[in-house]
Parts: structure tokens; sequence; C-alpha cells
């Protein structure tokens, strides 16, 4: 009789465990949207002033040439440049601008693009390549 009331009562705590893990994701949903999650920092917190030669652009500015290259210009002379495009295909290298182990990538074209939408005027810049040796007409970077 006590053995049957001891299985009763860990079944009774499975299905409660049960339950409570089914509907406190629900639950979670429903309070998150009550909490505020942005941190506001007090008058004791140390928060770090950048220095004068961190601040950068808050809009980068990317230039591709007509080889393909790219450079990414973050402003007061700081940018990442010369970046290319390397592409990994079935266990072989295929570089724009290929070196001894790489294959070439044939720039095909380069269409550049002016738009805008809610968030204002944007350039799109779209760079057709062609993979040496392969049936792939093109890839769209």
């Amino acid at each position: 009789m006590v053995f049957w009331a001891a299985i009763r009562w860990i079944l009774y705590i499975i299905g409660t465990i049960l339950i409570l893990y089914l509907i406190l994701p629900l639950l979670w949903k429903v309070w998150a949207r009550y909490l505020n999650a942005a941190y506001k920092p007090s008058k004791w917190d140390q928060i770090a002033q950048p220095q004068p030669n961190q601040i950068q652009a808050t809009t980068p500015e990317v230039k591709v040439d007509e080889t393909g290259s790219y450079e990414i210009a973050f402003g007061n002379g700081r940018k990442f440049s010369t970046g290319t495009l390397q592409i990994h295909f079935r266990g072989q290298w295929y570089h724009a601008h290929p070196s001894n182990e790489a294959k070439t990538l044939h720039l095909q074209s380069i269409e550049k693009k002016l738009d805008s939408d809610v968030f204002g005027n944007y350039e799109i810049t779209s760079i057709k390549w062609k993979i040496e040796g392969t049936s792939i007409p093109s890839i769209l970077a």
C-alpha cells in the first residue's frame, strides 16, 4: 500500500514538472512583453569614453572598383582596403586575384543601381563572377 502511494506521488511530481515545462515558455512570452531590457547606467557606473582617434563615421562607405576589389571606409582615414572575393568549392579555392594554389574567378559584370526605402537612399552593387572550369554560370556578390 505504501509502495503504491509513493509511486502515485512520484507520478504527480513528474506530471507537475512536465506541465510546468510545457506552460512556462508560454507564460514567459506574455510576461516578457512588459520587461524593459534597456540598460540605464547609474552615475556610479564607469563607462569608457572613446578617444578622439577612435571616432568613426556612423555610415561606412563601400567602394568597388572595376576588378571587383572593394574598400570599406569608416572616416578619419580608417578603412579596410583591397578586399577580394574567395570561394571554396568542391575542395578547391577560387580567387578574384589568384595566387599559386587558387584558381581564377572571372569577373563578368558590375552593375550599380541607386534605390531608396524608408531608411533613406542607398546604392546596390551587383557583381557577377564565373568559376573557372565549372558549369556554374555566375555568382552574385
